[in-house]
């Protein structure tokens, strides 16, 4: 009698161990560890053969498309590589935490509906995948479902996708810092041609050919005129139109592995503009490049900005202190 009563107790613990793990196992049934876009990990040369990523919201649409290997904004100026990289990085990476509804009545209330972001991505004109992007959980998940699925689901890894230009279009159109700047050759429309040149000993810089009877000014500091192509942002990119257009300076940009960038500065009314010339740059030739007016007044310089009568004739040039870059 003990002996089956044993038995009979071991049976059940067994019973209830495979009912807990049954039971357990049909709890997580929706719990997934999937990838939102599995392909991507098995193959990730299919984002590299990505050549068109389109955005869909409330009728209207983003395109950036990838010609010659450069990305550029459909119709208009280049794109952002850092937005896009992290859309790629951030699609490749979620992961599907939880199935949600499946009922399509439910997804505009999920901002999953036709009218809510999708992200589609081509490969030569042919969809590869789209993907809606809805409400944030506030746990850090998202709420997203495939185009062709009513299935929804709650994925985590998934950042934020802007749904406006600016933040697609590329507006650090330069970026070589003052130290690879060996010299700048100053063009103004109104006054004398002059330059800065780097000194190869100690790498400071020194106006050429200092006129005689003059001195720099007190708040001259000659750094500032080689951080020009520093962090060169534009607000906005037209095609070349120099109609109305005055030209005020031709500035030309010496780099120490010889190569040079040219930019030319406009201003029309209260707007300020620039070009961009030079053998590494020739693709933004076809634009007119609007910038702001503080920009516009660190690039047009002119000597007088620099240098004035000596106030006693005797007095030594005195070069004001110029940390070297």
């Amino acid at each position: 009698m003990l002996n089956n009563l044993k038995a009979l107790l071991g049976l059940l613990i067994v019973i209830a161990g495979v009912a807990y793990y049954v039971t357990k196992a049909d709890s997580e049934q929706n719990l997934t560890t999937r990838f939102l876009m599995p392909d991507w990990q098995i193959s990730p040369d299919q984002i590299e053969a990505i050549n068109k990523v389109q955005l869909e919201k409330d009728g209207e649409m983003i395109s950036v498309i990838k010609e010659g290997g450069n990305w550029s904004i459909e119709g208009g100026f280049f794109a952002n590589t850092e937005t896009l990289s992290q859309l790629f990085q951030s699609i490749q990476s979620a992961l599907i935490v939880e199935e949600k509804t499946a009922n399509p009545k439910n997804h505009e209330q999920l901002n999953l509906g036709e009218n809510g972001l999708k992200v589609s991505f081509f490969e030569d004109n042919k969809i590869v995948d789209a993907v809606f992007v809805g409400k944030n959980t506030g746990a850090d998940l998202v709420f997203v479902r495939h185009e062709n699925e009513n299935q929804t689901y709650t994925v985590r890894g998934l950042k934020s996708i802007p749904f406006n230009l600016d933040s697609w279009q590329l507006k650090t159109i330069l970026d070589y810092p003052a130290d690879q700047v060996v010299k700048v050759e100053f063009n103004p429309a109104e006054e004398a041609a002059f330059a800065v040149q780097r000194n190869v000993n100690d790498l400071s810089l020194n106006l050429v050919d200092f006129p005689d009877g003059f001195q720099y000014k007190s708040d001259t500091q000659l750094s500032t005129l080689a951080a020009g192509l520093s962090r060169l942002m534009i607000d906005e990119a037209l095609p070349v139109n120099l109609e109305g257009m005055e030209l005020h300076s031709v500035n030309r940009y010496q780099l120490n592995d010889g190569s040079t960038v040219e930019l030319q500065i406009y201003q029309k009314g209260e707007e300020y503009f620039l070009t961009v010339s030079g053998d590494k740059h020739l693709h933004y030739a076809p634009w007119m490049l609007k910038i702001a007016e503080y920009k516009f007044n660190a690039l047009n310089k002119k000597l007088s900005d620099l240098i004035e009568h000596k106030a006693d004739s005797e007095s030594a040039v005195s070069v004001p202190e110029d940390p070297v870059e």
